[in-house]
């Protein structure tokens, strides 16, 4: 257990996310002055929150999952286990933080006197996209790290990449037409901006927002499955 020995036990959960805002709110919207869209400082901190708590669920999986089947080498030696429980154990350990901040933004939106509305299905609709991009990602950097040690180093780098490429600091207006050619094909683009104008404007997520999360998450997750299923059974034979 991550904070097992810890005098606050799995409170940490909820308090890390705690802190998290408060110094987001005072970095990003008091000291920098930004601003997604004429929103005020606690708002466009809040928005931040919103891509860090997308970015840091995909990004668990990215920086966990190398390493993840070396960590578990007594079960995987065993022919019986089903090796793809590993992978949805760290999915559900994953998804259960993403759950807490998820809680953590749904209360601070009330606070700041924002109602709900029926564009929050929208929301669910764009999360189950990105479990199923998740579990892909997670099958497929399991498998690949068994045999590519450096992908651990790799991954953390990664990480970082995909934070910067999000959208998570900034709105999708200001991303250069040269880098959006690029930048358009990451699903967290899409899904960060579309679940954060929800939060923050109550806007309603166009349909056509769904395309390249659901597209990309489908192929990835059927790649992922694919590389897992066909490097399985040499698993062994590397740990």
């Amino acid at each position: 257990m991550q904070y097992r020995g810890s005098y606050l036990g799995v409170f940490w959960t909820l308090l890390s996310p705690l802190l998290m805002l408060g110094i987001y709110t005072f970095v990003f919207g008091y000291v920098f002055g930004g601003s997604f869209e004429n929103e005020t400082p606690i708002e466009h901190a809040l928005g931040i929150f919103v891509g860090l708590a997308i970015h840091n669920f995909i990004a668990e999986m990215i920086v966990t999952t190398p390493q993840l089947m070396q960590s578990n080498a007594a079960f995987v030696k065993k022919v019986v286990f089903p090796l793809e429980v590993l992978v949805a154990a760290r999915l559900g350990a994953s998804l259960l933080t993403l759950v807490i901040k998820s809680a953590l933004i749904l209360s601070t939106a009330l606070f700041l006197g924002k109602t709900p509305s029926m564009n929050i299905f929208g929301i669910l609709a764009l999360l189950s996209t990105l479990i199923v991009l998740a579990a892909g990602l997670g099958l497929f950097f399991a498998a690949i790290g068994v045999f590519v040690k450096d992908l651990s180093n790799a991954a953390q780098f990664m990480s970082m990449a995909l934070l910067f490429g999000s959208a998570v600091f900034y709105p999708i207006a200001k991303i250069p037409p040269q880098a959006w050619g690029f930048l358009n094909l990451n699903p967290l683009v899409h899904i960060i901006d579309a679940v954060r104008n929800v939060v923050l404007w109550d806007q309603a997520i166009p349909a056509a927002r769904y395309l390249v999360p659901c597209l990309t998450s489908i192929g990835l997750f059927a790649l992922g499955s694919y590389v897992f299923q066909k490097l399985k059974p040499a698993f062994s034979d590397f740990l």
